[in-house]
């Protein structure tokens, strides 16, 4: 993708689906570097680190089992950092299972790193934290 903005709203179109389709997992792999990494920090004592290709497998596998027939992610709100061929962008998001649901589930920031590479802004790491009782979400992310 060409901008920052393309590739990110790219990255949540590929794991966003209705009801009756499939993620486009094909879209994901495109927009991280070979060696990219997602992070699941919700539990720091123990974050799940997964490749790509790992992260696919496990949404693959949710499909296949029928434990995920639904998923959209939204984008809230966004805070970007450039420095030449690097960039850092704190997403803020909103989950829901159902399309149809007033609350989402899950409320949270991805941390997304990106590097320009070929005139191409590809991801390099992506680690995402929801937000709890505990661990809110300041006011200055959420804009």
């Amino acid at each position: 993708m060409e901008t920052i903005e393309t590739t990110l709203d790219a990255l949540y179109a590929s794991i966003s689906f209705a009801k009756g389709t499939t993620p486009r997992l094909d879209l994901l792999r495109s927009l991280f570097l070979s060696q990219g990494l997602l992070i699941n920090n919700n539990t720091p004592e123990t974050p799940v680190v997964m490749g790509v290709e790992d992260f696919c497998g496990v949404v693959e596998a949710a499909l296949a089992s029928g434990n995920l027939t639904e998923f959209h992610e939204k984008e809230i709100a966004r805070t970007t950092e450039v420095f030449g061929n690097i960039a850092h962008v704190f997403s803020t998001y909103e989950a829901r299972f159902d399309a149809a649901s007033t609350e989402p589930f899950s409320v949270g920031i991805n941390t997304i790193q990106l590097i320009r590479t070929q005139g191409a802004w590809k991801v390099s790491s992506m680690a995402w934290n929801d937000q709890t009782a505990q661990i809110l979400i300041p006011a200055k992310y959420k804009q």
